[in-house]
């Protein structure tokens, strides 16, 4: 889809997620997971409404693919620089893959905030997800190389409200819009080591506070074959 059709999506979209289900040996073979336009309505040059529809994908997944698009509609967001954003994500590790922040990445990491004024943050690590406590050491440890504390000098364990079902690395402050300056800098020193951490508000927390939060390995799951 070009820069110019997205451009034109400001009053609506409409996400169709037509999941398929994996082939069996006399089955059809399963189409490629992809979204394309299947029809479009445009009542003037700049809006419109167009439909979607996606394959290979089940609901919960595109519900949050849904939340995506709509987030670069409500932001006016350029999606051709959306896409090149893209390209430095790694893909998503499979659900039975725990997460590790390795050597290169740490590296990444610690070199974004060399020089920077060490802060304290907390982490917070979902207790039902395996992996979460030993990913959470593995970044604190890189917060540590450059001078960083750790609230508490650990890593929470606790379910935190309006949180347990966030999946990924998500930062938590009191206000998205206006976050403190240390929530920025990890921020941007996460994404140099390609750990993608989105803004989220907590009107609860201190103006100061930033809360690293660990939650479930992110998955994107096709629907099960039939039987």
């Amino acid at each position: 889809m070009g820069v110019e059709t997205m451009k034109r999506l400001l009053l609506g979209l409409a996400l169709i997620a037509a999941p398929i289900c994996a082939a069996r040996a006399d089955d059809a073979p399963a189409q490629p997971r992809a979204c394309g336009l299947v029809s479009a309505m445009l009542v003037s040059q700049d809006q419109g409404q167009v439909t979607i529809g996606c394959n290979g994908i089940g609901e919960p997944f595109g519900g949050q693919l849904a939340d995506v698009m709509t987030e670069i509609l409500q932001r006016r967001l350029d999606p051709q620089q959306v896409m090149d954003k893209l390209a430095d994500l790694d893909p998503v590790p499979a659900a039975n893959v725990n997460r590790d922040l390795d050597a290169a990445h740490r590296q990444l990491m610690v070199q974004s905030l060399v020089g920077k004024t060490p802060e304290q943050i907390a982490i917070s690590a979902d207790p039902k997800e395996a992996d979460a406590g030993e990913y959470g050491k593995q970044l604190a440890t890189a917060l540590m190389m450059v001078g960083w504390t750790v609230e508490g000098n650990q890593i929470s364990r606790k379910e935190v409200p309006g949180l347990a079902m966030v999946h990924g690395l998500v930062l938590v402050v009191r206000n998205d819009r206006n976050p403190p300056p240390k929530a920025v800098a990890l921020k941007a020193a996460l994404q140099a080591a390609r750990v993608e951490a989105p803004l989220r508000s907590d009107p609860n927390l201190g103006a100061d506070a930033t809360v690293l939060w660990i939650g479930r390995r992110p998955s994107f799951t096709p629907l099960d074959p039939k039987s």
